[in-house]
């Protein structure tokens, strides 16, 4: 048996995917907003390499929750451009939910995670596990 840190915290898309009998739910999500519109069939969130793992397949490493049609066609280290297709309803500063499909890298890059009860911040949760230090 395999247990991952991250994975057994949050649960994250990849796992929902390949472990279909789980019965968990993602409960990590991260969001993004529309900061602009470069061409007329695709988006631009602030989603980077700084803000979500950028291992495996470009077109997956984050579902947006609403928006699952959105398809990541470029990814930097602060911006993911999306494929919103022609005559998409987009505008600069929608806001996104994302689910990472790989969720303990991308955890990794957060100091804190916020908790939400019923839809209010009922606190937060230090990663801990960000602060490495290497003893020789």
């Amino acid at each position: 048996m395999e247990c991952s840190p991250g994975t057994f915290i949050y649960w994250d898309k990849g796992y929902q995917m390949i472990l279909p009998e789980q019965a968990f739910l993602p409960a990590a999500l991260v969001v993004a907003r529309v900061i602009s519109l470069p061409e007329p069939s695709k988006i631009c969130v602030d989603l980077g390499h700084k803000s979500i793992a950028s291992e495996g397949e470009l077109v997956g490493r984050v579902t947006f929750l609403n928006a699952p049609e959105l398809k990541a066609v470029g990814q930097s280290e602060e911006h993911l451009v999306l494929e919103a297709g022609e005559g998409h309803s987009y505008n600069v500063g929608d806001v996104l939910y994302g689910i990472p499909n790989h969720v303990c890298p991308t955890v990794a890059l957060y100091e804190r995670a916020y908790t939400i009860e019923g839809g209010a911040t009922t606190g937060e949760w230090l990663t801990v596990s960000r602060d490495r230090v290497i003893s020789v």
